[in-house]
């Protein structure tokens, strides 16, 4: 279990592969559960995920009204939304825009009580300009005030980036300006996927780690100098990537171990992330060493919690991990 002061959140997203995550949220007590309920389409409109039980495996974990997930405190609705989706959404300021804040309203005012408010998951980052970033402000403003005349909350999924130093950001994303906005009780820091941040590529070719527990440390610190501190959630990857020349897939660990059934006995644990890293040798077996193009890197129970632990003495909210289901590991 993570210090008592911290908050435990987790991510839970519909379909395969992220199954039966219930295995893991009713054996632990975890805070607050984002279930991915909406998503916002390419033409600005908001689409609900439903769970159809004569498809389950491609719909469970889906928005169900004779269902909901338990937690601690509660549920917060996640709205997934790409590049084209979000720039549809904020050029129709008169249709959709003001149609998705009273859809989410509505939603989470009506249904279960259970359902604290809405989690923006609002992606591709790397491609916002700083005119999309302050219709952004704008948006989370909007609906920010809808939710609080309504005693519910606004969280939001922010980017991490490479560093140190981690100032300016590159991505016309400025953490500082949501902090201050009333209206927004929570960041989530997206604080994994570091193979994708060059300058901690390591010059000998050994695979990445997903969280390199100096880069979190480092980031959330340069955070807390941006964000009021009760605001800010750390997150925590569960999940793996297996890497095969130029070709990189995020799996979760049922995923890897299809893959690499000897993954746990063969790997070695790097030592920044705690993660087990395995790679394929020339005679086609998987093993740790440099000289092959195949590799792969799996968090597990050991991993998840050196990551929390790297957070002691961080006046943080709480960790949210991402993601539950497909045999993910929860915290050690």
């Amino acid at each position: 279990m993570p210090p008592n002061h911290l908050e435990t959140h987790a991510f839970i997203y519909p379909g395969r592969p992220c199954t039966s995550p219930e295995s893991t949220y009713t054996s632990h007590s975890i805070s607050i559960l984002h279930l991915e309920y909406f998503k916002l389409l390419p033409t600005g409109r908001l689409q609900l995920l439903t769970y159809d039980p004569h498809n389950h495996s491609d719909t469970q974990n889906a928005f169900d009204p004779s269902h909901h997930p338990h937690a601690q405190q509660g549920i917060l609705v996640t709205v997934s939304a790409g590049y084209d989706a979000i720039t549809t959404l904020f050029d129709n300021m008169n249709g959709e825009y003001w149609g998705c804040i009273n859809t989410l309203t509505t939603f989470v005012t009506t249904h279960s009580s259970s359902i604290l408010g809405i989690d923006l998951d609002f992606e591709i980052y790397p491609a916002w300009p700083r005119e999309l970033f302050t219709s952004f402000v704008g948006f989370c403003t909007d609906l920010g005030h809808h939710l609080h005349a309504h005693k519910k909350l606004l969280s939001i999924c922010a980017p991490s980036w490479g560093g140190p130093p981690f100032h300016p950001s590159p991505r016309n994303f400025d953490l500082s300006v949501l902090g201050a906005l009333e209206c927004v009780d929570m960041l989530v820091l997206m604080t994994y996927d570091a193979q994708d941040l060059t300058s901690l590529t390591p010059e000998n070719g050994e695979p990445t780690p997903v969280t390199p527990r100096s880069w979190l440390r480092g980031f959330v610190g340069y955070a807390l100098t941006q964000l009021p501190p009760h605001k800010i959630l750390v997150g925590i990857p569960s999940y793996g990537y297996h890497r095969k020349g130029d070709k990189t897939r995020l799996l979760t660990r049922d995923q890897i171990l299809e893959i690499a059934p000897g993954v746990v006995e063969e790997s070695v644990r790097e030592l920044d992330g705690m993660e087990l890293v395995l790679r394929m040798n020339k005679h086609q077996k998987w093993r740790f060493g440099r000289g092959a193009d195949e590799a792969i890197v799996m968090n597990d129970e050991r991993s998840v919690r050196a990551k929390v632990d790297a957070l002691v003495g961080l006046p943080v909210r709480g960790i949210a991990v991402w993601h539950l289901g497909g045999g993910n590991p929860w915290i050690e």
